[in-house]
């Protein structure tokens, strides 16, 4: 997905530089390793039809109810309310911009909710400047502005965030809050990853640049995260020390595979390509290791699974099964 250059984390642009070439070699080693280049996959001739990567669409629900389809829409203002801006860009970023400059507290906030499909992603700039990508299946409610005391957001599925400092702008300190069913993450001035899809057993919060407080809404467990490291909220609180280049690779492009189990690959694989999957219970501790694009169609997945001859793929329309 498109983005600006300056909301990529500088860090993690080093990091992605010098591991990916690293990491697809690495792989090779690693359990069943399963990383194909695009010009060597293999043909499947069992596959009847292909089914084509997920893309940059999604829904956007105004205040009062009035809905926005963006894929497929021009670029251009869409909305201009309320002393915001809402607007389509040419990357197909949607960005809220400030009429004029304001800093008095405003009245009652006015939320907006973005929604991406089952095979879709989206990015949006909000009023703050913060910018938001989210993944398939994911959905973010917002103010279309935000007040001059406190800025709060909640996710459902999983995003990615660039929060702006407000000292750099309004020399006060606004806190930026993220809420899910679970968790809620309170941020200065940082980058970080939110996993709160509702088929996973915990959520995962992992920081990548700054500092952010993660609070258990189930424990009240609360830690304060150093970069590198992920907050996992299930029944307690528990930090690891957090693989970052598979983590965000979403938000890169590509599937990362490392030691994951069969359900856990195959519930990414049905959300980014909107198909349902079955698999026989006694497949459910199979491990796969790999790296391959999300812009490549089902097959690319198909064949890296396949390729370890420890099961067999058929697909009829969107179902997917696997023996």
């Amino acid at each position: 997905m498109a983005s600006p250059s300056s909301t990529k984390p500088s860090r993690l642009r080093r990091l992605w530089a010098s591991t990916s070439i690293a990491a697809a070699l690495l792989l090779l080693g690693i359990g069943l390793a399963l990383y194909w280049p695009s010009s060597l996959m293999p043909a499947d001739e069992h596959i009847v039809a292909d089914i084509a990567a997920g893309e940059e669409k999604a829904i956007l629900t105004l205040a009062n109810g009035r809905k926005i389809t963006l894929d497929g829409r021009a670029q251009g203002t869409l909305v201009q309310e309320n002393g915001i801006t809402i607007h389509k860009n040419a990357d197909n970023i949607l960005t809220y911009t400030l009429q004029e400059a304001d800093d008095q507290e405003i009245g009652t906030l006015t939320y907006n909710t973005i929604e991406t499909p089952r095979g879709g992603e989206y990015q949006v700039v909000l009023s703050d400047g913060t910018t938001v990508w989210l993944n398939a299946e994911s959905s973010l409610m917002f103010p279309s502005r935000f007040s001059t005391s406190s800025r709060e957001v909640s996710i459902r599925g999983e995003a990615y965030f660039s929060v702006v400092r407000q000292e750099q702008i309004t020399g006060r300190h606004i806190p930026f809050i993220v809420d899910t069913d679970q968790q809620r993450i309170e941020v200065l001035g940082t980058e970080f990853n939110v996993n709160s899809y509702p088929d996973r057993s915990r959520q995962q919060t992992t920081l990548v640049e700054g500092s952010v407080r993660v609070i258990s809404r189930t424990s009240n467990q609360q830690m304060v995260l150093k970069p590198g490291q992920q907050a996992r909220i299930g029944s307690t609180m528990e930090i690891i020390q957090a693989d970052l280049e598979k983590e965000i690779a979403w938000k890169h492009g590509d599937f990362i595979f490392k030691n994951d189990r069969l359900p856990d690959i195959l519930h990414q694989v049905a959300r980014w390509y909107n198909i349902s999957v079955s698999y026989p219970e006694h497949l459910a501790e199979l491990r796969y290791s790999g790296m391959v694009s999300r812009q490549r169609p089902l097959s690319a997945i198909v064949a890296m699974l396949e390729s370890t001859g420890e099961i067999k793929v058929n697909i009829k329309e969107r179902r997917v099964m696997i023996e």
